[in-house]
C-alpha cells in the first residue's frame, strides 16, 4: 500500500532500505554509557532514584541526551600491553594502578583533568591471532578495581577500553562491575565500551605521541541509557 502522495516506482526502478536495531549494552558494539545505565543501592549518580528510569518512561534523568551535541576533548591512550612488552592481555587479567601508572611512565604521557583516557588491554589482537571466545564464560582483560583511586584522582571526564573497561570475573567482592559502578555512580564518569584501538596504538608508537583531539558522538536518543559510537582520534 503507498502512502499519500507516493507514486509507484517505473518499471527498472529499484529501492534498498534499511532497518537496524541494535542491542548495544554488553560485550561487542562499540557504545558509550549514560549516567542512567548502572544503580547501587536503587540509587544514580547524584542519588536519583532508579525508579525514575523505566521501560515505559526511558530514562528521565541521567540520559545520554546529554551528550548530544558530542564530546571532543583531549584524548589520551595507555597502552598497557605496550609497557608490558607483550602484544595483548589474557582473557581475565586485571589491569591494576601500578599497571596505568608503568604506561604512563613509559610513553611520557601526562593524564589530566577532562581528558577521554583510552586503555588497551589487546583484546582485538588477540581475536585476530586467537580466534573468538567467550568472554562471559572465559573472562575479559579489563581494570582491577584498585585503578578507582587513580581515575578520580586524575579527573578524567571519559574512560574508554578496547573492553568493556571492568576485567570480568569481577576484582571486587560484592560489585559485578566494581569501574562501571563506582564510575558511573559515584563518579559521573561517562564509560566507552568495545572501542577499536588496534589502529590508534600503531599510529601512537609510530609517533612517539599518546595524546590526540577524542571525539565521541552519541546519537540524539531520547531517554536513552546509552548509545553506539563511532569514537574518533584525530592526531
Amino acid at each position: 500500500m503507498l502512502a499519500s502522495g507516493e507514486s509507484a516506482p517505473q518499471e527498472g526502478e529499484g529501492v534498498a532500505t534499511d532497518w537496524l536495531g541494535l542491542s548495544f549494552h554488553g560485550y561487542s558494539v562499540t557504545h558509550l554509557d549514560s549516567l542512567a545505565h548502572v544503580f547501587w543501592d536503587r540509587r544514580g549518580y547524584n542519588g536519583f532514584d532508579s525508579a525514575l528510569v523505566s521501560t515505559s518512561g526511558g530514562a528521565s534523568v541521567g540520559s545520554v541526551e546529554a551528550a548530544a551535541a558530542g564530546i571532543a576533548t583531549r584524548g589520551v591512550l595507555l597502552d598497557v600491553p605496550y609497557a608490558l612488552g607483550v602484544d595483548w592481555l589474557e582473557p581475565g587479567t586485571a589491569i591494576r594502578n601500578e599497571d596505568l601508572a608503568a604506561a604512563q611512565a613509559k610513553q611520557h604521557v601526562a593524564v589530566g583533568r577532562g581528558d577521554a583516557l583510552f586503555v588497551r588491554t589487546g583484546r582485538d589482537a588477540r581475536r585476530s591471532v586467537r580466534g573468538p571466545i567467550d568472554l562471559r564464560r572465559q573472562g575479559c582483560p579489563g581494570l582491577h578495581a584498585d585503578c578507582l583511586p587513580y581515575l578520580h584522582d586524575h579527573s578524567i571526564a571519559v574512560l574508554g577500553s578496547d573492553s568493556i573497561n571492568d576485567a570480568m570475573p569481577s576484582s571486587a567482592a560484592g560489585f559485578e562491575m566494581p569501574i562501571h559502578t563506582v564510575g558511573l555512580v559515584a563518579m559521573g564518569l561517562w564509560l566507552v565500551d568495545n572501542a577499536w584501538l588496534e589502529d590508534l596504538a600503531l599510529r601512537c608508537r609510530e609517533r612517539e605521541a599518546w595524546d590526540f583531539l577524542a571525539v565521541v558522538a552519541p546519537l540524539n536518543l531520547v531517554r536513552a541509557t546509552g548509545s553506539p559510537v563511532n569514537p574518533l582520534a584525530i592526531v
